[in-house]
């Protein structure tokens, strides 16, 4: 064949060539070119799909799970999959068996380990704990030891030095695993053919665990193995995947894992792997997800890089163990270790935080510094290109409840569908994270480096992402999915329905408290002589007597009160400008909070914003519409400082109110309200050379009291030398308004009554014209609000009404959906009807998701105070919560008999008036009573612990801070 070929090559040569022949050969050359002809086009087709595939997984949400090793990234991946698709991970579920008894051996191997070593380093006499019955045990457990090589063996073969149970990529060990626990029938020839595997011999750990239980138990509880442990730093309840604790019910021969122990089972992925799943529920039913989970360790972080191509979103998970040490060494701490490699690196901490100044550039003093941890977040966003959110969740990953209502709620999956439609990046990390941010030569943004002291879950979105990549549904509202109840106002009611509601949700609705204040102004809850409920306000005081300014003010450290910071509950600081059916719009959003825009969507809406005070407790010198309410300046220039919310404005705000009144040596106090008596008395008091006059427009002081009370308040202001009253006159607010306005020889400004009476003083106090800030409400719909009064109109269950159209002509109510009209209606049982007005009997109303308390509702004769609105609270957050539970089919126990929603009725009128220092009169029950000895503060400190701070006393300082 060679030959010929020779002669075919040689032209010349070719007329003399003997005839060509065909071998054997050349078949075979001809069958060798059309398999590679058939394997190159089952290539191109292998290309052509690999490139249609990764067409439509550009499609799919791809999430990158990042962390150091043992953060937790399993875990939160099996979370997802728990939370997302449920029947793919039942049926991983006899999978988890297996781990979670391979890891209860792993415990007991590193046990034995610790108390070999123990053994070895003593002498022979019998100075060791471990006596004859653990080394018994020890030889007892040696079966299992066997049965678990043969299971690595089987699911990992090649990799059995680590502690931990570890598999590479692509190893298929789940279904390894499953096609060892789901054996074919006896009949089946499969069976056979499984039968002559020797693996399957002794690769059931179940019945020897359950065999050993007893052994285990003593092991795990001996005195002594502790104290070994203990003495070689060895902490095995603090170690992933712990499980000896369990023991009686893991042994067990029927156990089947919960979901919690498949959250706990400890499995180590050694590479990268992609998992894949369908949405099995909710909106997004149908969308495929993957996540690709890499190695945590040191050694495996520079394989990441390539991983971020193409990702959409980067969940990234910062432990909280400050006791972990590296998996490749552990004794070094990890924390310790990227603090320390950062600071070695030449790294100056002041550069950053300059406050920290010629401190030690070394790990001690900078961990010990009290403002590093609390800078991060103003420079990650002075140093940031573009203005991007810092966004973070505390969580655990192992908390099958926490975690679901952070993957089905609000938190991660609405904030990737939705941010990604906001922002061009989005860096998010942890609360507590101690960062480090460099400015990068191309003009990338900041490279990021930290040391992360909290546990949290963290997003960040590329800034080339699109919205058809990820959201199927672009044409819903962004965050109508998230079960949201928002509560306007935090005075009183408003805090007090937001803890019944943190507290009474179901899993995945969270609770939103919005207020402009950054803290709460006090409205003192006091017990009086009968023990019932009274109300005092203690500004007026505070606005007076110096000393106490700091206690006005109390700062929501924990106003859910909550036993640990809540997950998805918030408290917001902002001004609420808009409210529509099932919206409303804030003054600034709240990316950090998973809220990107200013527009929050509700579900249920609680509107506690109460009532705007006259002038000289109106902080804000604003009505409900934002319009401004200032006060005119003194004969001496003083006039109030602008007040925005914030606790050390609050003070300087009385504090200057009380120079204003010490400056001024007669003073009209207008109005003979609760608040212009106790002005008037307090005043007074503290300053006993002042002229002090008390105007009130009608000859009783506090009407809606009984007559006793304006007799003990008339006697006590009678008796009182520089107080003059007037009764039955009505200041004409014109001579107050009007510029520069008359004064007299003295220069005090001189004001008329509306029968021409003449009143002169240094300085006027407006104690009337308190107005409730109903507003938004009028805006949202008209016939919500009272014209003639300005109070909401209220169902019994304190649900937003709408007035009668004039002549009994009833305006057609808002479209609803019917089954939303079905649950919220209100039934009354027959006890109910017979004592409640018929207006409320058969009332429907177009908002029954919207609820008005406080000041701003009229509340059946309810006078406007403190106690009135935190009942109206309760009354509103519990129906609130029973109606979400019939929305969601919870509320089964009381579905056949249809029982009502609570209905709120006014106590009879209770009232506590201050009469100057150490004075007071009250009304509770019909009975009035004088008390002697009150608190200079009135006792302001017993409000604290009700927005959950503990104050050991009057003078506690966290009152200061």
């Amino acid at each position: 064949m060679a030959e010929s070929k020779a002669q075919v090559n040689v032209p010349w040569e070719a007329p003399n060539a003997p005839p060509f022949r065909h071998g054997a050969d050349d078949d075979n050359l001809a069958n060798r070119f059309e398999e590679s002809l058939r394997l190159s086009r089952e290539i191109d087709a292998q290309l052509l799909e690999s490139k249609k595939a990764m067409e439509k997984k550009k499609k799919c949400v791809q999430i990158l799970l990042l962390g150091q090793s043992e953060s937790g990234k399993s875990s939160v991946l099996k979370n997802f999959q728990l939370a997302f698709a449920p029947k793919q991970f039942e049926s991983e579920r006899v999978v988890w068996k297996t781990i979670v008894q391979l890891n209860v051996i792993g415990s007991l191997k590193l046990i034995l380990d610790v108390l070999q070593r123990e053994w070895e380093s003593t002498d022979a006499e019998g100075k060791s704990p471990l006596n004859r019955d653990l080394r018994r045990i020890r030889l007892g457990l040696s079966p299992l030891l066997f049965i678990e090589q043969n299971i690595m063996q089987l699911i990992a073969p090649g990799n059995h030095n680590h502690r931990d149970v570890c598999v590479r990529p692509g190893s298929n060990w789940k279904a390894l695993l499953r096609a060892r626990v789901e054996a074919p029938p006896d009949d089946d020839p499969r069976r056979k053919r499984r039968s002559q595997n020797p693996l399957n011999k002794e690769i059931d750990p179940t019945s020897v665990l359950a065999a050993s239980k007893d052994d285990i138990l003593v092991l795990w509880n001996d005195l002594n193995v502790r104290a070994v442990l203990k003495k070689r730093g060895v902490r095995m309840e603090d170690m992933p995947g712990f499980f000896l604790n369990d023991i009686e019910r893991i042994a067990g021969t029927n156990y089947t894992p919960t979901d919690s122990d498949i959250m706990r089972a400890r499995i180590r992925t050694l590479g990268v792997e992609e998992h894949y799943f369908i949405i099995e529920k909710g909106l997004d039913v149908g969308s495929e997800v993957y996540i690709t989970d890499v190695g945590g360790s040191r050694s495996q972080r520079p394989k990441w890089i390539p991983y971020f191509e193409d990702v959409q979103t980067i969940l990234f998970l910062a432990p909280l163990a400050f006791n972990q040490a590296l998996e490749e060494d552990s004794e070094i701490n990890r924390l310790k270790d990227v603090l320390s490699a950062t600071l070695a690196s030449g790294v100056k901490v002041k550069r950053f935080v300059p406050s920290y100044g010629d401190l030690p550039n070394e790990v001690a003093p900078v961990t010990k510094y009290p403002d590093f941890c609390d800078k991060f977040r103003t420079y990650h966003r002075k140093l940031s290109p573009l203005p991007r959110p810092f966004m973070f969740h505390e969580t655990s990953a192992i908390d099958t409840s926490s975690m679901a209502a952070l993957l089905l709620g609000e938190t991660v999956r609405e904030t990737i569908l939705r941010l990604v439609t906001q922002h061009d990046d989005v860096l998010s990390t942890d609360a507590t994270s101690t960062l480090k941010v460099e400015r990068s030569p191309d003009h990338h943004p900041p490279i990021v480096k930290g040391t992360v002291i909290s546990r949290g879950i963290g997003i960040k979105l590329p800034s080339r992402v699109r919205l058809s990549h990820i959201d199927p549904f672009p044409s819903r509202p962004s965050m109508i999915s998230t079960k949201t109840v928002v509560v306007l106002g935090a005075a009183y009611g408003g805090p007090r329905a937001a803890q019944i509601l943190a507290a009474g949700v179901p899993q995945g609705w969270r609770v939103l408290l919005i207020d402009r204040n950054s803290l709460v102004k006090t409205i003192l809850r006091q017990k009086n002589d009968t023990d019932n409920d009274t109300d005092v306000y203690i500004l007026p005081r505070l606005a007076v007597l110096p000393g106490h300014e700091h206690k006005a003010f109390i700062v929501n450290s924990n106003i859910f009160l909550t036993p640990e910071p809540p997950l998805l509950h918030r408290r917001l600081q902002a001004t609420v400008t808009s409210i529509s059916q099932n919206s409303l719009t804030l003054s600034k959003a709240f990316p950090e909070h998973g809220l990107p825009t200013e527009t929050v969507t509700f579900n249920y809406l609680i509107y506690a914003l109460g009532s705007h005070l006259p002038v000289p407790l109106n902080l804000w010198g604003t009505d409900s519409y934002g319009n401004p309410i200032s006060s005119k300046p003194t004969k001496k220039g003083r006039q109030l400082p602008v007040y925005q919310g914030m606790k050390s404005e609050g003070v300087e705000w009385l504090k200057e109110h009380q120079r204003i009144v010490e400056d001024s040596p007669s003073i009209l106090v207008v109005g003979g309200g609760a608040l212009g008596i106790q002005f008037a008395t307090d005043i007074a008091a503290v300053h006993p050379t002042k002229k002090v006059t008390l105007l009130h427009s009608r000859k009783r002081l506090l009407p809606r009291f009984d007559e006793a009370m304006h007799a003990e308040i008339i006697s006590v202001l009678s008796s009182t030398d520089n107080i003059d009253v007037v009764l039955g006159e009505r200041l004409d607010l014109s001579s107050v308004d009007e510029e520069p306005g008359k004064t007299n020889d003295n220069g005090q400004r001189v004001v008329r009554t509306v029968t021409g009476r003449e009143i002169a003083a240094d300085l006027v106090l407006l104690c009337t014209g308190q107005s409730p800030n109903t507003g938004l409400l009028k805006e949202l719909n008209p016939a919500t609000v009272n014209p003639d009064d300005g109070l909401a109109h209220v169902l019994r269950t304190m649900q937003l009404g709408v007035l009668p159209a004039p002549h009994d002509q009833t305006p057609t109510p808002t479209p609803i959906d019917k089954l939303e009209s079905a649950l919220n209606k209100v039934s009354l049982s027959d006890a109910a009807k017979a004592e409640e007005p018929s207006s409320s009997e058969e009332e429907t109303t177009p908002y029954p998701h919207i609820f008005v308390i406080g000041d701003a509702a009229d509340a059946f004769g309810a006078i406007p105070a403190g106690h009135n609105a935190y009942y109206q609270g309760e009354v509103a957050a519990r129906n609130v919560i029973r109606l979400i539970k019939r929305s969601e089919g919870q509320d089964t126990a009381n579905a056949d008999t249809d029982e009502p929603l609570e209905l709120y009725t006014p106590g009879p009128p209770s009232i506590k008036v201050s009469l100057g220092l150490g004075k007071s009169v009250f009304q509770s029950d019909g009975i009035i009573g004088c008390r002697d000895g009150d608190p200079d503060d009135l006792g302001a400190a017993r409000m604290w612990p009700l927005y959950g701070n503990a104050i050991t006393d009057d003078n506690d300082e966290k009152m200061y801070e």
